[in-house]
């Protein structure tokens, strides 16, 4: 009867170097791939926000809500209370997948986090990761001086009948309930930096590069965070400021962290 080899030593440590260097190969690429699936979940996720959004025009005669009078709750909240009825009990839609955590009562999220507001007593719509661009409502409920309003009242799209609306952000990947961008907004300075700027909420580096968008045709596509610049997020909004390449932005005005970033 022939003797039955064991492993030495040596070929045991051979087998466990092999075995840790396709774990190396191979992690950074399921890292990945998860990433890609839980930006389809986040894409998934915002076309059935389009579903109710549009849902809400055809009810309304193809017309946005303005600000409801829901104090005490933030600006930011109110546009969730009026679509409640089409969302109610399906708290999942507010979370994109990768930040679906937040940093504590009344916070700003940011790409791997969620928005929160302590709201007492607790609601359904206390924390979420997108946000409203509020230049499609009629903001009559905000509260304002005539001269402001005659200044901004044209810029509100307050219906979907509009010109070119595939290019109209509606909802998005945001550090807020709601936000907005202007030409002229500077992009964050570095990574994640959103706690202040309020016209750089959506531009957050959320999916590689990317936020996931829904727009007022109510399709749904990822947008470059440079491409933000472009789109026409109110009806005077100039999409060929200076920070799009129409503009004449040239890749050192922009801060490191998003040189490498597509131009647009």
């Amino acid at each position: 009867m022939r003797k039955q080899q064991a492993f030495t030593l040596i070929e045991l440590l051979v087998v466990i170097a092999i075995i840790a260097l396709l774990m190396a190969i191979l992690v950074p690429s399921l890292q990945r791939v998860k990433r890609q699936a839980k930006a389809v979940a986040c894409q998934s996720n915002l076309r059935q926000w389009g579903l109710y959004f549009y849902m809400y025009t055809e009810n309304n005669d193809q017309m946005f809500f303005n600000y409801p009078d829901v104090d005490p709750l933030p600006y930011a909240q109110r546009w969730l209370v009026v679509m409640w009825p089409y969302w109610r009990d399906c708290n999942d839609l507010l979370f994109c997948p990768i930040a679906t955590k937040h940093m504590g009562p009344t916070t700003r999220g940011g790409k791997l986090s969620a928005w929160c507001y302590d709201n007492s007593p607790p609601t359904a719509y206390d924390a979420g990761s997108y946000g409203l661009n509020w230049q499609i409502m009629d903001a009559r409920g905000v509260a304002m001086t005539q001269e402001h309003w005659e200044i901004i009242a044209p810029r509100f799209w307050r219906t979907c009948i509009v010109k070119n609306p595939q290019n109209v952000p509606v909802l998005g990947d945001c550090a807020y309930g709601e936000a907005t961008m202007y030409p002229q907004s500077p992009p964050p300075e570095y990574d994640d930096a959103t706690m202040y700027n309020s016209s750089t909420w959506f531009c957050i580096n959320r999916h590689d590069g990317y936020v996931n968008c829904a727009f007022l045709d109510f399709h749904v596509r990822k947008v470059g965070l440079k491409e933000l610049w472009t789109l026409k997020w109110h009806r005077e909004f100039n999409t060929a400021g200076p920070w799009t390449k129409a503009g004449g932005v040239q890749c050192e005005d922009w801060p490191q962290w998003m040189r490498s970033f597509k131009d647009y």
